[in-house]
């Protein structure tokens, strides 16, 4: 072996060890790079949840009830009474009980704020920063006070209410229903959502019961356990649900993109975004071109070999 061949097998040595080295440093970088967003379906079960409204929000036959109360009004009314109570305060307030009470129309503008709690067949809506106006039917035989005179009054034909509150940017407007049936809520697109409940001042505690994360770059299913933790950001929605469960338990149902997901026990939450490796490693596409560049390698180290003992 001459010292010429020696040198070049050396150097052909140098060149592969560099070449994988740099290989090496390319997976660790991309290892702990994570994707900007990242699709998921988020199926779970809590008791409580706050969501902000991407765009303005209209939302059909969503729920059958026994007994109803709203607070902080602008104006309760009826096509057939006219006019049942109406303030500048927000005082205005309302009380129902009948053998069905349907929740015909809720509607919020874009960027109100809406939370919902449920409590086995108890249904609250708290509705803030956004005007409001919802459409309750009432059966015939209903009994019903307006704050105003503290009166019960009887409807003797089915009747639909209407309310609204304008600008509730100070003070929420409340709704409870109570001995619920068949309660959804579809249609929602939204920026933001939280599972956390204020429990004493400034003390926020995680209302999820259980549920899963399924992502969608990677084929990964993340599993949700009892007041774990679920932090979102960025969030875009393609389809929202909020619906009462054969359990009685509220169930949220979330398919889109999130740019930040956080995940797991109280001060343990871990970001579980894929990173890039991972993507690059369950992408198909990704992988024909790299099984390709690696068939094709040879070929051309071997074409420059050639071009090079020419010379």
């Amino acid at each position: 072996m001459t010292i010429k061949t020696l040198y070049k097998n050396i150097l052909d040595l140098k060149v592969r060890l560099i070449f994988g080295l740099i290989c090496v440093m390319i997976a660790c970088v991309l290892l702990f790079i994570r994707l900007n967003s990242t699709g998921v379906t988020i199926d779970l079960t809590c008791d409580y949840l706050t969501l902000n409204l991407e765009q303005d929000f209209t939302s059909n036959d969503i729920l059958s009830a026994k007994r109803i109360a709203i607070k902080y009004l602008d104006e309760v009314r009826s096509p057939f009474s006219g006019v049942l109570d109406s303030s500048q305060d927000k005082s205005s307030q309302f009380e129902a009980a009948s053998k069905r009470i349907s929740l015909k129309k809720i509607s919020m503008n874009n960027k109100g704020e809406l939370s919902v709690r449920l409590n086995k067949n108890r249904v609250e809506f708290f509705v803030k920063g956004s005007n409001f106006n919802s459409v309750i039917s009432l059966a015939d035989s209903s009994t019903y006070m307006v704050n105003r005179n503290s009166v019960y009054k009887h409807f003797t034909i089915p009747e639909d209410i209407y309310f609204r509150a304008d600008d509730l940017r100070m003070v929420p407007s409340y709704i409870k229903f109570e001995g619920v049936n068949d309660f959804q809520l579809q249609g929602l697109s939204i920026n933001t959502v939280s599972f956390f409940e204020e429990k004493k001042s400034s003390i926020f505690k995680s209302t999820i019961q259980n549920g899963t994360i399924r992502l969608h770059n990677i084929p990964l299913i993340i599993q949700l356990y009892d007041k774990d933790h679920l932090l979102l950001g960025k969030v875009k929605s393609e389809k929202v649900a909020i619906y009462q469960d054969g359990n009685y338990k509220l169930r949220f149902l979330f398919v889109g993109t999130v740019g930040k997901l956080m995940v797991g026990p109280e001060n343990f939450e871990k970001d579980l975004r894929p990173s890039l490796l991972q993507y690059f490693y369950y992408n198909e596409t990704l992988k024909l071109l790299l099984t390709i560049i690696i068939a094709l390698w040879p070929f051309f180290w071997g074409l420059k070999k050639l071009m090079t003992e020419k010379q």
